[in-house]
């Protein structure tokens, strides 16, 4: 395990946000050391562009993560980020560089995974499962509407509900445990 964060994001940076000019910098620079990013001709600039994006999807796809191209402070996808940084470090014998956040950027306080590697394991285990249940979700929603048979679409809908159930319970688990489930 390492014990810094060279990739600390303040907001959600997604497509669909307004994602601050520390934030995109700071994940161009990570997505780009790791060669997931290749810089435009027009620069690294503090705008979020299409190519941070396809890097930030590369990294979802790579690690099995869900598939969304945005990221969210402390998430699974900025976790990855900060893993395959602290492996190409231990690999090239640098020393990390420790980030500091930005001017006017608070550091969190450690969630009980950041100081647990067993409560690590746990959350990844329940991540896992999580996302799972939600691809078992979708299919299941799917076949409801898909079928006119009022016997089917009866024991559909009981399995769709014993699947948001156990949906609810795991998002509570890791909120306990500090983490965020909804990315």
């Amino acid at each position: 395990m390492f014990s810094f964060s060279p990739l600390r994001i303040k907001g959600h940076v997604a497509g669909s946000t307004r994602v601050g000019p520390e934030d995109t910098l700071s994940t161009k620079k990570a997505l780009h050391d790791l060669g997931y990013y290749d810089i435009p001709d027009y620069g690294m600039t503090p705008y979020p562009d299409q190519p941070m994006f396809d890097g930030i999807a590369e990294i979802q796809k790579k690690h099995d993560l869900f598939h969304d191209r945005a990221m969210r402070p402390g998430g699974e996808t900025e976790t990855a980020i900060n893993r395959e940084l602290g492996q190409r470090d231990a690999r090239s014998g640098a020393k990390p560089a420790i980030w500091r956040p930005a001017p006017g950027q608070d550091r969190p306080n450690p969630t009980p995974a950041a100081v647990d590697p067993g409560i690590q394991s746990k959350i990844a285990a329940l991540e896992a499962e999580l996302r799972a249940i939600r691809k078992k979700i979708w299919y299941v929603k799917k076949l409801i509407k898909s079928t006119s048979n009022p016997g089917i679409k009866e024991k559909l809908q009981d399995e769709l509900d014993e699947l948001q159930e156990r949906e609810a319970e795991i998002i509570g688990e890791l909120r306990s445990l500090g983490a965020d489930p909804s990315e």
